[in-house]
């Protein structure tokens, strides 16, 4: 109980009444000096008596132990922003300790703990044993579980579903991929219009279009998304994934996703110049890859989502979605991963030689070194 603040609440919940010690203790039946040492820190009530005070002043139990179950959405934020800190600078064991902590005291909090299975996703791969890796994924479909049967939010409910899927596929369960996504593709239609043609009714224009711009905003990522694996999967058939290729870059261009949505831009350009690689294009490839080195190095960080002119009313909700999406890695971690991407990358062996690609790999080197001090 000590991490409780039992104490400045009572003191606070009497002095509001206008009451003196005396008057608690008769009112509970204990003697004055039992007050005061509650109020002091000194002891605590018996677990009989705590229902007795809630009920005199009113409160619930949790709020009279100072305790609270919950999260706001900047607690929220905070406490993940100070675990990435975390996992730069300490031990991972220990910092894992303290994210199940976390999780422990906030179990109920059904976003916070969406928000650390995230984290945990986007650092598994650090854990110093392939065992402990294998111990976090685990973890990762637990906590999934438990908001797919306790939350109410349906969007936590989905958001879990989808993660927990992606787990599984890291795992190597395409069984259970498939059990947990199943019917996720049926066709149905969107209910924005349906949802801004009521705002429109009740005169809320610019609600409306807020609500047409998130639709559109998050179709046009759910598309993006799917794009790097989708050519991938085509490289056998040149012509197709060539063609691929040049839809998925004409529909960048038009929504500008390079600055739209930095993040999905390079996971694409590294994926196009994986797949031209493979059907024997070097020319092609380069030139994603320097696409991929130009917005890493000079566009990618700080990680946010703006929106811009034709996104233009979407600043509130970006705030709204962010306890709900999945979030990134610290800035020093992606930065280590986009430099692997393209040094270790298997499929760029045939232009290690290359001048065009020792030029991207030095100008990733230098920038990961300028802004983290060093590569581990």
């Amino acid at each position: 109980m000590n991490a409780l603040k039992f104490a400045q609440v009572l003191t606070q919940k009497r002095k509001d009444k206008g009451l003196t010690q005396d008057d608690l203790a008769n009112y509970v039946g204990v003697s004055k000096a039992s007050v005061s040492k509650w109020e002091t820190g000194q002891c605590y009530p018996d677990i009989l008596t705590l229902p007795v005070l809630a009920t005199y002043f009113n409160i619930s139990i949790d709020e009279l132990l100072g305790y609270s179950p919950t999260l706001d959405h900047a607690g929220i934020e905070h406490l993940y922003n100070s675990f990435l800190h975390k996992f730069e600078k300490e031990p991972y064991d220990v910092v894992i300790t303290q994210v199940e902590e976390a999780i422990k005291k906030y179990y109920a909090c059904m976003p916070l703990v969406l928000k650390m299975a995230y984290l945990l996703t986007n650092h598994f791969m650090i854990a110093p044993t392939p065992d402990k890796q294998a111990d976090i994924l685990n973890r990762i479909v637990s906590l999934c579980d438990h908001i797919k049967s306790e939350a109410e939010d349906l969007n936590l409910v989905t958001a879990a579903n989808s993660l927990q899927a992606n787990i599984y596929l890291i795992q190597n369960a395409p069984l259970d991929v498939i059990e947990n996504l199943k019917g996720v593709i049926t066709p149905t239609s969107s209910d924005e219009p349906i949802l801004a043609s009521a705002y429109q009714l009740i005169g809320k224009k610019d609600k409306a279009i807020q609500v047409l711009q998130a639709g559109q905003f998050n179709h046009l990522m759910q598309l993006m998304s799917i794009m790097p694996t989708y050519a991938m999967l085509s490289v056998e058939y040149p012509i197709k994934f060539d063609l691929i290729a040049k839809r998925t870059l004409a529909l960048m261009s038009t929504f500008e996703l390079d600055t739209l949505n930095t993040g999905i831009a390079v996971q694409i350009y590294l994926a196009l110049a994986q797949g031209y690689m493979q059907i024997g294009n070097k020319e092609v490839a380069l030139n994603h890859l320097e696409k991929y080195t130009d917005l890493c190095t000079k566009c990618l960080f700080p990680i946010k989502l703006d929106g811009d002119d034709y996104f233009d009313q979407l600043k509130d909700w970006f705030k709204e979605i962010e306890v709900r999406t999945q979030a990134p890695r610290s800035e020093k971690i992606i930065q280590q991963s986009m430099l692997q991407g393209l040094a270790l990358n298997p499929y760029f062996e045939a232009l290690k030689e290359e001048p065009r690609f020792i030029r991207m790999h030095q100008q990733l080197k230098q920038f990961v070194v300028h802004n983290i001090g060093g590569i581990s």
